[in-house]
Order: C-alpha cells, then structure tokens, then sequence
C-alpha cells in the first residue's frame, strides 16, 4: 500500500538540485520566484504543510508558529554556513558543505 507523500513548502527558490531532488522525494511546492514570502503567506503555507522550509530571511516566531496547522510536523531550515571552504583541486573555488555532497571526501579540504 503506497505511502501518503509529505506536504513540503519551501519559502524560497534554493538550488535546481536541491529542489528537483525535493520534488521526487515529496509532494512539494516551490516558489517561482525568489520573493520573499509576506507574512500572511507564512501564516498560510504553515497552515497547509507538513514540513516548512524556510531560509534565513524568515521571520518565523511565536505568534506566526501558533497559526500553524495540525499537519505540521517540521520546520526545516534551509541555508549556508557550518562551513566553507577551498577544494584543493580548484583552489580559487569555495563552495559550501550544503551544496556539495563529497565535501566531505579527504581529496577535498
């Protein structure tokens, strides 16, 4: 018996990656543009997923999360930082451990 896919909202446009990998693995909905979500958007988009994904430019507080609905289940932040640093193949490169799965593979450093 199939399983009932989550119900993602993502606040923001983040990385074709990382979104066409979102659409394949939930029932997601995208942003088409890059504008920031007003808050009644928020208020909305909380009341109707299961998993948020806000960014770092997302008020997110108390009186906004006791607006949420009975589905919501997480609220996953998306961004850059933990850290960055140069690839020792293409040392004028950096790119962040977010983006780049083999960061982690001793080549790199």
């Amino acid at each position: 018996m199939p399983t009932e896919r989550l119900s993602v909202v993502v606040t923001r446009r983040l990385p074709e990656a990382v979104e066409t990998r979102m659409t394949e693995l939930f029932d997601v909905e995208l942003r088409p543009s890059d504008k920031k979500m007003s808050r009644d958007e928020l208020a909305q988009a909380l009341q109707r997923a299961d998993v948020l994904v806000p960014t770092i430019t997302d008020t997110i507080d108390a009186p906004l999360l006791a607006q949420a609905g009975e589905r919501l289940k997480l609220i996953a932040n998306y961004g850059a930082g933990g850290r960055s640093h140069r690839r020792r193949d293409r040392p004028a490169t950096w790119h962040s451990c977010v983006e780049h799965a083999r960061c982690h593979d001793r080549r790199y450093g």
